[in-house]
């Protein structure tokens, strides 16, 4: 899962990625690429996103062939 306010338009290259968020803007703008809104999903809905999933369900990353992801770097690399 990932969460965001911020409908940052990734995924991963090897797990698929469910995006939830809580802001109504973002789930408005981007209503093809975030999966839940945390304002109308319950648990039980997030659970069952997950197990649809799980089970082999293509989230919408996949669906979307987004597989890029970064890692920021805090502090120098060596």
């Amino acid at each position: 899962m990932h969460v965001t306010g911020d409908g940052i338009l990734s995924g991963h290259p090897l797990v698929p990625v469910v995006k939830v968020t809580g802001d109504p803007g973002t789930a408005a703008a981007l209503p093809n690429d975030i999966s839940l809104s945390a304002r109308r999903a319950d648990p039980d809905d997030v659970l069952e996103r997950l197990v649809d999933v799980a089970n082999g369900t293509a989230c919408l990353a996949e669906e979307h062939g987004l597989t890029e992801f970064a890692i920021t770097r805090v502090g120098p690399s060596m």
